[in-house]
């Protein structure tokens, strides 16, 4: 299975499927998952899980797993040989023939094995997993999964009591030929089931944000050819973001089909190639040439359905914003025509509707002596489920008028070189560091003299000539139309331009990217034209806003389309406190700022989770994973705790996760299957108010901006009371919980949580 990612907007991304094959679950930094059952301990010492995964037995599992990746060393040293990088993710890009082998090795070690468009070997043991598990007995199979990306993937089914949990490790190569596991993440299963075609399909019981909803894995193997008819003329094509493979076609209305988003998949079949298209378009040469040679349409036709300029004879190039989760095709079946055609029977695999089969298409190439072909009709039936209908206006992809094209396009190039000396890094297109605040603050400066509204891409960025915003939101909420450009400088050398646009009834934002290619010429990274849903101005100047985004049945999980940008800026004492004292520990991974406390009351705080974070604050550099892997000496762990805490300790040993015997305190990487599966763990805590006391202390109220799903710039509201010293240093005495929002306050979940 392969991912793509469209950006929407920066920071905010969606995934679709474009393949089939065995799934590898990615996962970004911000999306919830269902970490594994509460565990407890035995009598004799043994851990007993209320799930059906102990901690001894992933680590057999992981143990398995590294057992099975010494089987496939030689193909991965190998692929990191003639590989300029290596790494402990991957050995290095592996070639479809190396996936062939790995899978091949695996198979005659007696392992299930699979990859992406190659069947599944030793697949029989995974029917008779399914057959045991319908029947109520208890069950397990592994599959091995060797990834393009040089990693090697373990996914363990386990069934018990009428319940199913996978187990998902993951093997990477240090050094390009050392196997180590790189993490393990243990979810509950709802449900499942084995379709007659041969497709496990299953759904977690809380599946990943932005993620899809069900996984899916080809057990029954497709023959050879069609998975070669497959991959050659009908991987790539797409059933949602144009209509070549949901409406009826040939020779006679074939006009009908063309769109300008569909060239950028066409290009990637005739060249193998990603397109880039240089400053937002595409000569219309190779533009006509593609488009003519792949479907039965005249060079007129192409020009009329394309958007041509002819006064720069080019096309201009229409991104494909991802729609999450559409179905795929594959080809099932084929007949060999006597005119040289070929006729495709495509089955529409649709894993989120638990469907293999949601649709047929006949579809019929002819293909050409220099291998390249030409599609020349389309017929699609309806089977299980309904075919996905053309884009209609919903409020999102929507068209943007060359006009705002041009506009956006020259503003976007105009900022970039206005600020372009101050970027030395970037000049030449190196994306290898990252521009200094103090430069970005002169950027926006710069920017800012032309009378724009302007910030930095940041937790507490201010942004200058604000009134400006200010004033038309203040002119639309009162129904006026009018628009307002917001200019916003990434560390990475990107300008954003948000324009907003109010027609006196809905708000629109008009989003542009645009950054330095590697030649050193500007370029449009993409533009989307999306209609507000809601919005509002809070009373800290925050403006709040949902994005129209897909909704069910389109889609089958919650997309966020939640905006926020801090019109008003902090007070400089504000964001001083912030930065200082609140935002280095936040609300991930721990819960200093979650819970009520005092040096009375000690006992509720996740101390084997915080120390990374209180590490972090103390020495300005990042907390050394592999040093504490094993845990982290008591000395170490209770001098920095007390540092910054009114803690014993006495109160540590009995409180945390503590080995008397090898005197260390436990500590694990806060990986997917330990995370706490909220949302908020992503909010951004924002110092509202600052109190001093007689006795030297003071009480910073501090508000959680939880842009993600909820919107808010107070989620909840709390109140740390700390104590300064002269050197500088800081010692939190407390927090106190003030409001904890309207669906209560987020259960935290403690990253270890085996308690003495």
């Amino acid at each position: 299975m392969r991912i793509r990612m469209r950006m929407l907007s920066m920071g905010m991304a969606v995934i679709f499927l474009t393949g089939c094959g065995a799934v590898r679950q990615e996962l970004s930094e911000s999306r919830e998952v269902s970490g594994p059952s509460e565990t407890r301990k035995t009598e004799d010492g043994r851990e007993e899980a209320d799930g059906l995964l102990t901690r001894e037995k992933r680590l057999e599992l992981e143990k398995e797993a590294l057992r099975a990746a010494d089987q496939v060393g030689e193909v991965y040293k190998n692929a990191a040989a003639v590989s300029e990088t290596s790494g402990v993710w991957g050995a290095a890009e592996l070639t479809k023939e190396q996936c062939l082998e790995a899978v091949r090795l695996l198979k005659e070690a007696g392992c299930v094995s699979v990859s992406d468009h190659i069947n599944m070997e030793n697949y029989e043991e995974v029917l008779v997993f399914y057959d045991t598990y319908v029947s109520g007995r208890e069950a397990e199979v592994t599959v091995y999964q060797a990834n393009r990306d040089g990693t090697l993937t373990a996914l363990t089914f386990v069934c018990r009591d009428g319940r199913i949990q996978t187990c998902h490790i993951g093997i990477g190569w240090r050094d390009g030929d050392t196997p180590e596991v790189t993490d393990t993440v243990v979810r509950d299963i709802a449900e499942i089931k084995l379709t007659e075609k041969g497709y496990l399909i299953y759904g977690y019981e809380s599946a990943p944000a932005h993620s899809v909803l069900r996984q899916y894995l080809r057990v029954k193997p497709l023959s050879d050819r069609c998975r070669e008819l497959t991959e050659k003329y009908v991987y790539g094509l797409s059933y949602v973001n144009y209509n070549v493979l949901v409406i009826n076609w040939n020779e006679d209305n074939a006009e009908d089909i063309l769109t300008p988003c569909m060239f950028e998949d066409i290009y990637r079949i005739d060249t193998g190639e990603n397109l880039r298209a240089e400053n937002g378009m595409i000569p219309a040469d190779e533009y006509e040439r593609i488009m003519t040679q792949y479907f039965p349409v005249t060079e007129q036709q192409v020009r009329e359905k394309c958007g041509y300029d002819k006064n720069s004879r080019s096309y201009p190039y229409e991104m494909i914003l991802g729609k999450q989760y559409p179905p795929f095709g594959e080809v099932v079946d084929y007949t060999e025509n006597a005119d040289g055609t070929i006729t495709l029977y495509v089955d529409g695999v649709w894993p989120d509707y638990d469907s293999d089969c949601a649709f047929v298409n006949r579809l019929t190439v002819r293909p050409f002596e220099d291998g390249t072909f030409r599609y020349l009709s389309n017929v699609i039936e309806k089977r299980e489920l309904d075919i996905p209908g053309n884009q209609t206006e919903k409020g999102y992809d929507l068209p943007v008028e060359v006009g705002e094209r041009e506009e956006a396009e020259r503003d976007c190039f105009a900022k970039l070189q206005l600020v372009r000396d101050l970027f030395p890094a970037y000049r030449g297109g190196d994306d290898s560091s990252e521009i200094s605040d103090e430069q970005i603050e002169r950027a926006a400066d710069r920017i800012a003299e032309d009378g724009c509204c302007v910030m930095a891409v940041g937790e507490y960025a201010g942004m200058e000539n604000y009134e400006r915003l200010e004033a038309f939101l203040e002119r639309a909420a009162k129904g006026e139309e009018g628009e307002e450009i917001l200019y916003k400088i990434s560390q990475s050398g990107m300008i954003s331009r948000q324009k907003y646009k109010s027609d006196g009834k809905d708000l629109y934002v008009i989003s542009a990217v645009a950054s330095w290619q590697s030649g050193g010429e500007p370029v449009l990274n993409y533009l989307t034209r999306t209609r507000v849903k809601e919005w509002r101005v809070t009373e800290k100047g925050w403006f709040c806003y949902r994005l129209c985004v897909p909704e069910y049945p389109e889609v089958t999980e919650v997309v966020d389309g939640s905006c926020m940008v801090r019109v008003k800026p902090m007070t400089d004492e504000n964001r001083e406190m912030s930065e200082r004292c609140v935002l280095p520990v936040a609300y991930k991974g721990n819960n200093l700022f979650c819970c009520d406390w005092d040096a009375e009351h000690m006992e509720e705080l996740d101390y084997n989770g915080l120390y990374e974070y209180l590490y972090q604050m103390k020495y300005g550099e990042n907390f050394p994973v592999e040093e504490y892997r094993g845990g982290i000496p008591a000395e170490e762990f209770e001098s920095l705790m007390a540092e910054y805490l009114p803690v014993t300790e006495e109160e540590l040993r009995r409180f945390a996760v503590y080995d008397g015997e090898s005197r260390t305190y436990a500590w694990e990487m806060q990986e997917y299957s330990n995370d706490a599966p909220v949302f908020f763990s992503a909010a951004v805590p924002e110092v509202t108010d600052i109190r001093e006391h007689e006795d030297g202390t003071v009480t910073l109220k501090v508000d959680a901006v939880c842009e993600m799903l909820l919107c808010d710039d107070a989620a909840i509201t709390h109140e740390v009371r700390v104590r300064f010293e002269e050197d500088g240093s800081f010692r939190y005495l407390g927090n106190k919980m003030i409001y904890c929002g309207e669906n209560g306050m987020p259960e935290y979940r403690e990253r270890i949580r085996e308690r003495e």
